[in-house]
Protein backbone atom coordinates (compact mmCIF):
# COMPACT_ATOMS: atom_id res chain seq x y z
CA UNK A 1 0.00 0.00 0.00
CA UNK A 2 1.15 3.66 -0.35
CA UNK A 3 0.09 6.46 1.76
CA UNK A 4 0.26 10.09 1.08
CA UNK A 5 0.05 12.47 3.52
CA UNK A 6 0.02 16.73 2.77
CA UNK A 7 2.73 15.88 -0.28
CA UNK A 8 5.02 13.64 1.41
CA UNK A 9 5.44 9.98 -0.08
CA UNK A 10 6.44 6.93 1.84
CA UNK A 11 6.08 3.44 0.88
CA UNK A 12 5.42 1.18 4.31
CA UNK A 13 5.75 -2.47 4.93
CA UNK A 14 2.01 -3.99 4.24
CA UNK A 15 1.05 -4.38 7.81
CA UNK A 16 2.11 -0.63 9.04
CA UNK A 17 0.34 2.13 9.06
CA UNK A 18 2.02 5.41 8.81
CA UNK A 19 1.11 9.30 9.32
CA UNK A 20 3.68 12.19 8.12
CA UNK A 21 1.83 15.51 9.14
CA UNK A 22 4.11 17.70 7.08
CA UNK A 23 1.77 20.51 5.08
CA UNK A 24 3.10 21.86 2.55
CA UNK A 25 6.01 20.34 2.09
CA UNK A 26 7.58 17.34 -0.09
CA UNK A 27 10.69 16.17 0.18
CA UNK A 28 12.69 13.39 -2.43
CA UNK A 29 16.01 12.70 -3.82
CA UNK A 30 17.79 13.24 -6.70
CA UNK A 31 21.09 13.85 -7.78
CA UNK A 32 21.02 16.90 -9.87
CA UNK A 33 22.64 18.71 -13.62
CA UNK A 34 24.73 16.59 -15.56
CA UNK A 35 27.27 18.24 -18.23
CA UNK A 36 26.23 19.59 -21.26
CA UNK A 37 28.32 19.75 -24.41
CA UNK A 38 30.82 21.93 -23.49
CA UNK A 39 32.26 19.10 -20.76
CA UNK A 40 34.22 17.32 -23.86
CA UNK A 41 36.08 19.99 -24.38
CA UNK A 42 37.62 20.22 -20.67
CA UNK A 43 40.63 18.85 -20.08
CA UNK A 44 40.49 15.94 -19.16
CA UNK A 45 37.25 15.76 -21.27
CA UNK A 46 33.64 15.24 -19.35
CA UNK A 47 30.86 12.86 -20.28
CA UNK A 48 27.20 14.01 -20.46
CA UNK A 49 26.54 11.23 -18.35
CA UNK A 50 28.21 12.60 -15.51
CA UNK A 51 27.09 14.67 -12.61
CA UNK A 52 28.47 18.52 -12.28
CA UNK A 53 29.54 18.62 -9.30
CA UNK A 54 32.79 20.98 -9.08
CA UNK A 55 32.21 24.39 -7.85
CA UNK A 56 33.77 25.87 -11.66
CA UNK A 57 32.16 23.75 -13.68
CA UNK A 58 28.47 24.25 -11.96
CA UNK A 59 29.84 28.06 -12.44
CA UNK A 60 29.93 27.27 -16.18
CA UNK A 61 27.20 25.81 -16.55
CA UNK A 62 25.03 28.68 -15.58
CA UNK A 63 26.36 30.74 -17.46
CA UNK A 64 26.31 28.03 -20.41
CA UNK A 65 22.84 26.46 -19.88
CA UNK A 66 21.05 29.11 -17.97
CA UNK A 67 22.36 32.70 -19.26
CA UNK A 68 23.45 31.48 -22.57
CA UNK A 69 27.16 32.89 -22.09
CA UNK A 70 28.89 30.40 -24.29
CA UNK A 71 32.32 33.15 -24.14
CA UNK A 72 33.58 31.08 -21.52
CA UNK A 73 37.14 31.03 -21.28
CA UNK A 74 37.73 27.19 -20.94
CA UNK A 75 41.38 27.39 -20.27
CA UNK A 76 40.85 29.14 -16.85
CA UNK A 77 38.43 26.28 -16.03
CA UNK A 78 41.17 23.71 -17.11
CA UNK A 79 43.72 25.94 -14.83
CA UNK A 80 41.46 25.50 -12.10
CA UNK A 81 41.63 21.50 -11.81
CA UNK A 82 45.04 21.89 -10.82
CA UNK A 83 45.90 25.38 -9.42
CA UNK A 84 44.59 25.04 -5.88
CA UNK A 85 43.13 22.74 -3.58
CA UNK A 86 39.42 23.37 -4.62
CA UNK A 87 40.10 21.15 -7.33
CA UNK A 88 38.61 18.13 -5.48
CA UNK A 89 35.42 20.02 -4.34
CA UNK A 90 32.48 18.76 -4.31
CA UNK A 91 29.04 21.34 -4.30
CA UNK A 92 25.96 20.49 -3.83
CA UNK A 93 22.65 22.26 -2.96
CA UNK A 94 19.19 21.72 -3.17
CA UNK A 95 17.23 24.77 -5.66
CA UNK A 96 14.26 25.76 -3.28
CA UNK A 97 13.06 28.72 -4.83
CA UNK A 98 13.67 30.71 -7.87
CA UNK A 99 16.71 33.44 -7.57
CA UNK A 100 18.41 35.46 -9.80
CA UNK A 101 21.06 33.51 -11.45
CA UNK A 102 23.63 35.81 -10.63
CA UNK A 103 23.04 35.19 -6.97
CA UNK A 104 23.85 31.84 -7.39
CA UNK A 105 26.90 32.48 -9.49
CA UNK A 106 27.88 34.93 -6.07
CA UNK A 107 27.44 32.19 -3.66
CA UNK A 108 29.18 29.34 -5.65
CA UNK A 109 32.28 31.90 -5.89
CA UNK A 110 32.25 32.91 -2.38
CA UNK A 111 32.27 29.60 -1.02
CA UNK A 112 35.16 28.29 -3.56
CA UNK A 113 37.00 31.21 -2.91
CA UNK A 114 37.06 32.42 -6.40
CA UNK A 115 36.70 35.71 -8.38
CA UNK A 116 34.60 35.92 -11.12
CA UNK A 117 36.06 38.71 -13.96
CA UNK A 118 35.58 39.43 -17.89
CA UNK A 119 38.81 39.64 -20.00
CA UNK A 120 39.17 42.27 -22.21
CA UNK A 121 38.11 40.25 -25.23
CA UNK A 122 34.41 39.93 -23.15
CA UNK A 123 35.26 36.19 -21.85
CA UNK A 124 34.53 35.14 -18.90
CA UNK A 125 37.10 33.97 -16.68
CA UNK A 126 36.81 32.42 -12.84
CA UNK A 127 40.12 33.05 -10.87
CA UNK A 128 41.03 31.49 -7.71
CA UNK A 129 42.17 33.56 -4.86
CA UNK A 130 45.80 31.58 -4.05
CA UNK A 131 48.94 31.68 -4.83
CA UNK A 132 49.90 28.14 -6.30
CA UNK A 133 49.76 29.33 -9.83
CA UNK A 134 53.21 31.17 -11.52
CA UNK A 135 52.73 34.59 -11.54
CA UNK A 136 51.87 36.31 -15.20
CA UNK A 137 54.58 39.25 -15.23
CA UNK A 138 56.48 40.90 -12.82
CA UNK A 139 55.58 45.04 -12.45
CA UNK A 140 58.50 46.95 -11.71
CA UNK A 141 59.55 50.72 -11.32
CA UNK A 142 59.37 50.94 -14.96
CA UNK A 143 55.92 50.57 -15.48
CA UNK A 144 54.76 53.27 -13.20
CA UNK A 145 54.10 56.78 -14.26
CA UNK A 146 55.95 59.76 -12.74
CA UNK A 147 54.99 62.70 -11.53
CA UNK A 148 58.06 64.97 -12.29
CA UNK A 149 60.68 62.38 -10.67
CA UNK A 150 58.48 61.42 -8.00
CA UNK A 151 56.77 57.89 -8.20
CA UNK A 152 52.59 57.79 -8.56
CA UNK A 153 52.59 55.17 -6.82
CA UNK A 154 51.52 54.22 -2.75
CA UNK A 155 51.23 51.00 -0.12
CA UNK A 156 48.20 51.28 2.02
CA UNK A 157 46.47 48.07 3.74
CA UNK A 158 43.47 46.08 3.53
CA UNK A 159 41.06 47.99 5.98
CA UNK A 160 41.08 47.32 9.59
CA UNK A 161 36.84 46.44 9.53
CA UNK A 162 37.62 43.47 7.60
CA UNK A 163 39.73 41.73 9.74
CA UNK A 164 38.08 38.54 11.75
CA UNK A 165 39.93 36.40 14.32
CA UNK A 166 37.22 33.73 15.55
CA UNK A 167 35.86 31.48 13.38
CA UNK A 168 32.70 29.46 13.23
CA UNK A 169 31.92 27.55 9.88
CA UNK A 170 28.27 26.22 9.66
CA UNK A 171 27.42 23.52 6.93
CA UNK A 172 25.74 20.11 5.38
CA UNK A 173 22.84 21.91 5.24
CA UNK A 174 19.47 19.66 5.84
CA UNK A 175 16.33 20.98 3.99
CA UNK A 176 14.41 18.42 6.03
CA UNK A 177 15.57 20.42 9.53
CA UNK A 178 15.72 23.87 8.34
CA UNK A 179 19.14 23.77 10.32
CA UNK A 180 23.13 22.89 9.16
CA UNK A 181 23.61 19.64 10.43
CA UNK A 182 27.62 20.46 11.36
CA UNK A 183 30.27 23.00 12.28
CA UNK A 184 33.85 23.61 12.42
CA UNK A 185 35.56 26.36 14.17
CA UNK A 186 38.68 27.85 15.40
CA UNK A 187 39.46 30.66 17.79
CA UNK A 188 42.57 31.61 20.00
CA UNK A 189 41.99 28.37 22.67
CA UNK A 190 39.84 25.76 20.71
CA UNK A 191 39.61 24.56 17.60
CA UNK A 192 37.85 21.30 16.06
CA UNK A 193 40.05 21.10 12.63
CA UNK A 194 40.90 18.24 11.37
CA UNK A 195 44.48 19.53 11.44
CA UNK A 196 45.30 22.65 13.24
CA UNK A 197 48.68 23.05 11.53
CA UNK A 198 49.62 25.76 9.18
CA UNK A 199 52.70 26.86 6.68
CA UNK A 200 54.54 29.31 9.19
CA UNK A 201 56.21 31.25 6.02
CA UNK A 202 53.97 34.50 7.24
CA UNK A 203 55.21 34.44 10.54
CA UNK A 204 52.14 35.03 11.67
CA UNK A 205 51.88 31.34 13.44
CA UNK A 206 52.59 27.71 13.29
CA UNK A 207 48.71 26.66 14.16
CA UNK A 208 45.72 28.05 13.13
CA UNK A 209 45.04 29.01 16.97
CA UNK A 210 47.99 30.86 16.99
CA UNK A 211 46.84 33.09 13.66
CA UNK A 212 43.92 33.73 15.72
CA UNK A 213 45.68 34.65 18.83
CA UNK A 214 48.04 36.74 17.18
CA UNK A 215 45.62 38.35 15.30
CA UNK A 216 43.41 39.15 18.71
CA UNK A 217 46.57 40.47 20.34
CA UNK A 218 47.94 42.77 17.38
CA UNK A 219 44.27 44.38 17.06
CA UNK A 220 43.42 44.26 20.50
CA UNK A 221 40.10 42.91 19.89
CA UNK A 222 38.07 39.58 19.18
CA UNK A 223 36.02 39.75 15.75
CA UNK A 224 33.92 37.12 15.21
CA UNK A 225 33.15 35.57 11.58
CA UNK A 226 30.17 32.83 10.96
CA UNK A 227 29.32 31.94 7.79
CA UNK A 228 26.35 29.91 6.43
CA UNK A 229 27.52 27.69 3.81
CA UNK A 230 24.96 26.42 1.08
CA UNK A 231 27.30 24.20 -1.05
CA UNK A 232 29.18 22.64 0.79
CA UNK A 233 28.77 19.26 2.62
CA UNK A 234 31.76 17.52 3.17
CA UNK A 235 34.12 17.77 6.66
CA UNK A 236 37.11 17.65 3.94
CA UNK A 237 35.94 21.02 1.82
CA UNK A 238 34.64 22.83 4.95
CA UNK A 239 38.52 22.68 6.48
CA UNK A 240 39.85 23.57 3.40
CA UNK A 241 37.75 26.63 3.19
CA UNK A 242 37.63 27.67 6.90
CA UNK A 243 41.48 27.24 6.89
CA UNK A 244 41.83 29.49 3.29
CA UNK A 245 39.17 32.61 5.20
CA UNK A 246 41.79 32.83 7.81
CA UNK A 247 44.63 32.96 6.34
CA UNK A 248 42.89 35.83 4.38
CA UNK A 249 40.97 37.55 7.28
CA UNK A 250 43.27 37.43 9.89
CA UNK A 251 45.86 39.85 9.24
CA UNK A 252 46.02 43.11 7.28
CA UNK A 253 47.53 42.65 3.89
CA UNK A 254 49.53 45.36 1.62
CA UNK A 255 47.81 46.92 -0.80
CA UNK A 256 49.74 48.67 -3.85
CA UNK A 257 48.18 50.83 -5.88
CA UNK A 258 49.51 52.71 -9.19
CA UNK A 259 49.21 55.01 -12.54
CA UNK A 260 50.78 52.59 -14.81
CA UNK A 261 52.15 53.63 -18.62
CA UNK A 262 51.63 51.78 -21.32
CA UNK A 263 54.10 49.41 -21.32
CA UNK A 264 53.99 45.70 -22.80
CA UNK A 265 53.50 44.46 -18.54
CA UNK A 266 50.75 46.87 -17.91
CA UNK A 267 48.98 46.20 -20.98
CA UNK A 268 49.22 42.29 -20.51
CA UNK A 269 47.39 42.64 -17.30
CA UNK A 270 43.89 41.63 -16.88
CA UNK A 271 41.73 41.39 -13.29
CA UNK A 272 42.39 38.45 -11.48
CA UNK A 273 45.94 38.32 -12.70
CA UNK A 274 48.35 37.09 -10.05
CA UNK A 275 51.64 39.09 -10.51
CA UNK A 276 54.81 39.85 -8.90
CA UNK A 277 55.85 43.59 -7.88
CA UNK A 278 59.53 44.57 -7.68
CA UNK A 279 59.51 47.79 -6.23
CA UNK A 280 61.45 49.87 -3.37
CA UNK A 281 58.27 51.54 -1.43
CA UNK A 282 57.43 46.98 -0.70
CA UNK A 283 59.42 45.78 1.83
CA UNK A 284 61.93 43.20 1.79
CA UNK A 285 60.46 39.46 1.42
CA UNK A 286 57.55 40.98 -0.46
CA UNK A 287 59.07 43.37 -2.94
CA UNK A 288 59.44 40.60 -6.09
CA UNK A 289 58.25 38.29 -3.93
CA UNK A 290 54.92 37.91 -2.98
CA UNK A 291 52.39 37.47 -5.36
CA UNK A 292 49.73 40.43 -5.46
CA UNK A 293 46.14 39.95 -7.34
CA UNK A 294 45.08 42.84 -9.64
CA UNK A 295 41.85 44.14 -8.41
CA UNK A 296 41.47 47.57 -10.32
CA UNK A 297 41.96 48.33 -13.69
CA UNK A 298 40.96 52.01 -15.29
CA UNK A 299 42.24 53.75 -17.86
CA UNK A 300 43.00 56.97 -17.84
CA UNK A 301 41.34 57.65 -21.43
CA UNK A 302 41.09 61.16 -23.07
CA UNK A 303 42.44 63.19 -20.02
CA UNK A 304 45.07 61.27 -19.15
CA UNK A 305 46.40 59.37 -22.43
CA UNK A 306 48.73 56.07 -21.80
CA UNK A 307 48.13 56.09 -18.31
CA UNK A 308 46.00 53.02 -16.37
CA UNK A 309 45.26 53.52 -12.72
CA UNK A 310 45.98 49.80 -10.94
CA UNK A 311 45.27 48.50 -7.74
CA UNK A 312 46.88 44.99 -6.31
CA UNK A 313 46.40 42.97 -3.58
CA UNK A 314 48.60 40.74 -1.25
CA UNK A 315 47.87 37.13 -1.45
CA UNK A 316 48.31 35.34 1.95
CA UNK A 317 49.86 32.24 2.01
CA UNK A 318 48.48 29.13 0.94
CA UNK A 319 47.42 26.80 3.12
Amino acid sequence: MSRRTSGYRRTPAPDIKVDVDLPGKMYGIWKGRKYGGWGSLLTPAVATTELIEAPQHIIDSIFQDELSVTAVNLADLIVLETDRPTASWKFARSLTKAESSLEYLRSICEEAVLISARRGNGQERMVALCNVAAPSITLTSSDVALDGVTPLCEKTETPLENIRNEFYLNYKYSYYKDAYDKQIYCTASADNLTDNTRDNTDGYGATYQALCSGSQTRYNQTIKWEFDADWIRTDAVANLFIKIMMNWLCYRKPIFKATLLYTANSLSLELGDRILINHSLLPTGISNTRQFIVTNLTDGGMTRIGQIDAEFTMIPETI
